[in-house]
């Protein structure tokens, strides 16, 4: 199966009402606008564009991805806490 395909079976199980496929989305936008805003250099206005939406979710998503990767990683760092 494509990476398209599989993108499309989890839009549809998420319209659907399917909370895991909801949660899969999430988790790969939350991915991606890191990846775009972070690794890839873009400003939030770009990102915005890239993805179709306002600046202000990019924002708002970008925050949200940076602190769930912060207590994921948290562990890992020495003197980080809890």
């Amino acid at each position: 199966m494509e990476a398209a395909d599989d993108e499309q079976v989890w839009i549809c199980r998420a319209r659907d009402g399917d909370p895991e496929a909801y949660g899969v989305l999430v988790q790969r936008y939350l991915r991606l606008v890191v990846t775009l805003k972070d690794l890839e250099g873009y400003s939030y206005e770009e990102v915005s564009r890239t993805l179709q939406c306002k600046v202000g979710a990019v924002k708002s998503r970008h925050a949200r991805a940076r602190e769930k990767l912060r207590r994921l990683l948290a562990p890992d760092v020495p003197g980080s806490p809890p």
